[in-house]
């Protein structure tokens, strides 16, 4: 019945990743690289890769680019200009591509989205998890992308930040 306390200390490193890519040299996927990453292609029980919202949507925004990292800088210039993101969670039982119909969605419907119009494209993408933490040292869920370009690698991109999800950052 004694009582005592924990205490935790964390070291929370703040960075940020730049990248600079010149997007003439980008060259377009090789057979063996596609082969290499299919499993970043595929659709899944939560990236809605061959859904025909998405089919429809990755084909209107990309029909007139080639270059893989063109494509993605569309895509995602497209998601932060027609869509509006919600500072609050939706419901778990929320289907990801509510976003495309609705024109509104979470960081997670953000996340899902891109990576499904990336897949649809041929351009490897993963969805990445974890947390960030404002100003106030409060932990926030948050979904962002990485997406693959041949002979540069894999590069960070979070949609729902560029669209504009409001957070108390370190000033």
């Amino acid at each position: 019945n004694n009582k005592f306390s924990v205490a935790h200390s964390f070291v929370v490193p703040v960075y940020a990743i730049k990248t600079k890519i010149t997007s003439e040299k980008v060259k377009p996927f090789t057979s063996e690289i596609l082969q290499h990453f299919a499993d970043y292609l595929k659709e899944d029980e939560i990236v809605p890769t061959s859904n025909p919202l998405v089919t429809e949507l990755k084909a209107k925004i990309t029909s007139r680019i080639s270059n893989p990292y063109l494509q993605a800088k569309a895509i995602y210039n497209y998601l932060i200009e027609n869509f509006e993101i919600l500072s609050d969670l939706r419901p778990a039982e929320s289907s990801v591509t509510e976003l495309i119909e609705n024109k509104s969605g979470d960081a997670y419907d953000f996340a899902m989205i891109f990576c499904a119009l990336a897949r649809n494209a041929k351009i490897p993408c993963i969805p990445v998890s974890g947390i960030y933490v404002d100003s106030n040292m409060e932990a926030h869920n948050h979904w962002w992308n990485e997406f693959y370009i041949q002979d540069f690698g894999w590069i960070p991109v979070d949609v729902a930040l560029g669209a504009g999800l409001e957070y108390l950052n370190y000033t």
